[in-house]
């Protein structure tokens, strides 16, 4: 009997060894994307060095008016992406840029006023070919720029 169970061991192992040995890496996959279409430019590549201006709307329950922003997305000498952007009737400050997919998102310096501190965190994708949507927040709203 061992023999035969000796035998049926060892046709067991070569088989796994076989199988262990025909074992190889997968292959790397594409991105994955909704309509599992290739995967487009970025927000900051589309809008490089056009001036975008539009507006920014809040949510109705911060009683903060619509304001007027503008933006200018570049590239750096070190190929970091940065944006100019002006909320109001600031100056545009150069804020770096951070890319999820095919958004854009940055977070504007603070803004004091006598009841709060305002830290703006933007998120905006395209638009048509001339535009970009998005949302803020703290404030929460919604951005719309059109871009020249």
């Amino acid at each position: 009997m061992r023999p035969l169970f000796a035998s049926g061991m060892l046709a067991g192992a070569v088989g796994l060894a076989t199988v262990v040995v025909g074992y190889g890496p997968a292959m790397s996959k594409s991105p994955f994307t909704v309509t599992n279409d290739p995967v487009g430019s970025t927000v900051a590549d589309t809008m490089m060095q056009r001036f975008c201006k539009g507006t920014l709307v809040p949510i109705w329950w911060s009683f903060l008016p619509n304001m007027p922003v503008q933006s200018v997305f570049y590239r750096r000498p070190d190929g970091t992406k940065w944006v100019k952007f002006g909320l109001s009737s600031r100056s545009l400050n150069d804020l770096p840029v951070t890319e999820l997919g095919v958004s854009a998102q940055w977070t504007d310096y603070p803004v004091k006023t006598a009841q709060h501190t305002w830290v703006t965190h933007y998120a905006v994708w395209p638009r048509g070919e001339n535009g970009l949507s998005g949302t803020t927040t703290d404030p929460w709203g919604t951005v719309d720029l059109t871009c020249d």
